[in-house]
């Protein structure tokens, strides 16, 4: 079964917030956002997280042309909001 919470972000001075379904498999967890303003979302690789140990998070897909700031304040959000460290 399928959770769900919400994360608060700041992306270039402006607060954000995006709805995280995370639905776990044997080998990783994904963490999959929604409702992103369609500026931060161009501004991702992909609206996929994964994360396959508590503290490992990545984007399912890489960009070069994607921010990293905003890349790792989602991660970082992520991380708050399941009490763990990146």
């Amino acid at each position: 079964m399928a959770r769900l919470f919400s994360i608060n972000f700041y992306y270039k001075g402006t607060m954000h917030n995006a709805m995280v379904t995370v639905r776990t498999t044997p080998f990783f967890t994904e963490y999959q956002l929604s409702m992103l303003d369609e500026e931060v979302l161009n501004q991702l690789p992909d609206n996929r997280i994964l994360s396959s140990s508590p503290a490992h998070f990545v984007f399912a897909s890489q960009s070069s042309n994607a921010s990293k700031d905003l890349m790792n304040e989602m991660i970082q959000s992520i991380a708050d909001h399941v009490q763990t460290t990146v």
